[in-house]
């Protein structure tokens, strides 16, 4: 651009914009403005000079030459000042003038208006008394409007960034100071260098100067996971979410805390600080247990209820069975006893007739011939004595099953402990259950003579029976051609001083075993290896349940070396409300 000033006056112009040029460069505040407006004035030898603005708060200001400080006008004041000068957006040229408030009346004016990229901010002001402005005056002029116009700018733009720098800072502090969470910020050596007041609060720290400084790492309660958690952070991106356990002052609780970690870094990638919030869970960690543990106990509860339940019915299946083991035997035992008694009667009368059939023999030895030869006498005798042997023996066997029914049903048993013949109970239990038996497996029985125990016979009685229908399921699924064998033994163990006598009852097949994984699980409840539809998995909870926690003995299954299962009953001689409390033993 080329600017028609003449000669002389571009030296002077030239020194005035580099001046101006400087002095903007040095000084940013608004004190520059007073020495440029002193400048203006000698540079552009004026008599009065005056620069009025809107500074970077929205705030007026008017500046004058020779003055020592910017003075701020209210906006009716600024309207005074402005009004003579119009909207003009050239150089105006106006006077006689004075500027609002001083008293003192310049003959001519030159001014230009100052804007910013937001609209207009104010004029420069250059009055002279002897003689008007030169046209070149009209130049220079706009020139230096410029620079001070891009130096306001400059400003105004600052100033707002630093209000809204000031206002984010405020934002961020009050955040700071107000969230219930624990913000911390640390240096590159991950010591304190700032922490919010909930964090002194989790902390139980009084004073930030009693934790600024000092390692993170000492405020938890495992110092060594520190640099594991900000690893972590390292491997997921700069930010990770840790849980960690805090330490809360002396003699209190450590807090479960959860931490969202987040690594600054500088622009050559070192890092320049650690910021993290950390959330106390403790109550939610708490809760989360109490929950947990009602869930156990509601799951056990729910468990024992089953258990009960089912304990329940089979009792009451036991009890149905014995109703109706004890009415069949009743039933039985009607016609039993009079074919028993017809049965005596007919023993009677046939050795009546053996005997009158001896008489006639020898009273008529060949009469007695052809009487035998043609009737076979002697051969019918001897038919009749094998059947009623025969039939003597079936009633008696029919008399040991009915009297097996009713001492396995046991009906008429109180809810008290009653002595119970272990042995008897088991010939009972291998009446009842020998359709079960007899096809698959032979009986061996090596009775120690063991003596009573106090028991309640028919739920140990429903432990044999379990034990033994097990084991002839178990040979039962190998499908061998022979049978096999089920061995039974009773012994009395000898026991060392002070412990409870007892007695021990040994069931043992010759089957395919029990492999070691499911034989630790074979007592827990609706466990079973059978088929579904084929077995409930209660039968050994429950004999668990009778021998284990109803008579205070032992049952566990083994697997003998020569293979099959043995099932092991131990039961004391006494019962449990006899057995010596601890402070006893």
């Amino acid at each position: 651009m080329t600017l028609a000033i003449p000669g002389n006056v571009i030296p002077s112009f030239t020194e005035l914009i580099i001046e101006l040029s400087l002095l903007f460069a040095r000084d940013e505040t608004e004190n520059a403005n007073l020495k440029a407006t002193d400048l203006l004035k000698t540079r552009l030898e004026a008599e009065a000079a005056a620069l009025f603005y809107e500074d970077g708060r929205g705030q007026f200001r008017f500046c004058l030459a020779g003055a020592d400080f910017p003075i701020s006008l209210p906006e009716s004041r600024w309207k005074e000042c402005i009004e003579p000068l119009g909207d003009n957006e050239a150089v105006t040229r106006f006077g006689p003038w004075s500027i609002p408030g001083f008293d003192r009346e310049i003959a001519y004016w030159i001014a230009i208006r100052l804007y910013s990229a937001e609209g207009s901010i104010g004029f420069i002001l250059l009055g002279r008394s002897d003689e008007a402005w030169p046209e070149h005056s009209e130049r220079i002029l706009p020139v230096v409007s410029r620079m001070i116009e891009s130096i306001a700018d400059i400003r105004i733009r600052k100033a707002r960034a630093e209000r809204q720098a000031l206002l984010t800072e405020e934002r961020f502090q009050s955040l700071f100071e107000a969230s219930p969470d624990m913000i911390y910020t640390a240096d590159a050596q991950d010591r304190f260098t700032s922490i919010n007041k909930a964090g002194l609060r989790l902390l139980g720290i009084a004073f930030p100067t009693d934790i600024l400084g000092q390692k993170v790492e000492t405020v938890l309660a495992d110092p060594e996971c520190r640099p594991h958690l900000v690893e972590r952070a390292l491997m997921h991106g700069d930010s990770a979410v840790n849980e960690l356990i805090l330490r809360h002052g002396p003699g209190e609780s450590p807090l479960f805390c959860l931490e969202s970690l987040t690594i600054i870094r500088r622009a050559d990638g070192s890092v320049r600080e650690f910021q993290g919030i950390v959330k106390d869970i403790t109550q939610r960690m708490l809760y989360e247990q109490e929950l947990q543990r009602s869930n156990l106990e509601m799951v056990e509860l729910t468990t024992r209820l089953r258990e009960t339940q089912t304990h329940m019915v089979q009792q009451e299946k036991l009890a149905s069975i014995g109703q109706l083991a004890a009415g069949v035997a009743h039933e039985i035992n009607n016609p039993l006893g009079f074919l028993k008694s017809n049965q005596a009667t007919l023993i009677r009368y046939l050795a009546r007739l053996k005997e009158a059939w001896s008489e006639f023999s020898r009273a008529s030895p060949e009469e007695s011939d052809r009487v035998d030869g043609k009737y076979r006498i002697r051969e019918l005798f001897e038919e009749l004595d094998s059947i009623s042997e025969e039939s003597e023996e079936g009633f008696n066997r029919i008399i040991r099953i009915v009297n097996g029914l009713r001492s396995f049903s046991r009906i008429d048993q109180t809810e008290s402990f009653e002595e119970f013949d272990v042995e008897k109970g088991l010939d009972n239990t291998l009446t009842v259950a020998w359709n079960e038996i007899k096809y698959v497996a032979e009986v061996k029985k090596n009775y120690g003579g063991i003596p009573p125990v106090m028991a309640h016979g028919n739920e140990i009685n429903q432990v044999f029976l379990n034990v033994l229908v097990n084991a002839a399921q178990a040979i039962a699924s190998q499908n061998r051609k022979e049978k096999g064998l089920i061995t039974v033994t009773t012994s009395q163990p000898p026991h060392p001083a002070g412990t409870e006598e007892f007695v021990r009852i040994a069931i043992e097949d010759d089957g395919p075993g029990i492999p070691e994984g499911v034989r630790k699980r074979i007592f827990e409840p609706f466990f079973t290896t059978k088929a579904p539809g084929e077995g409930t998995g209660l039968g050994l909870n429950i004999s668990y349940n009778i021998v284990v926690k109803q008579h205070g003995g032992a049952l566990r299954a083994e697997s003998p070396a020569q293979g099959g299962t043995r099932f092991v009953i131990e039961l004391p001689l006494h019962t449990p409300e006899e057995l010596p409390s601890p402070a006893q033993s």
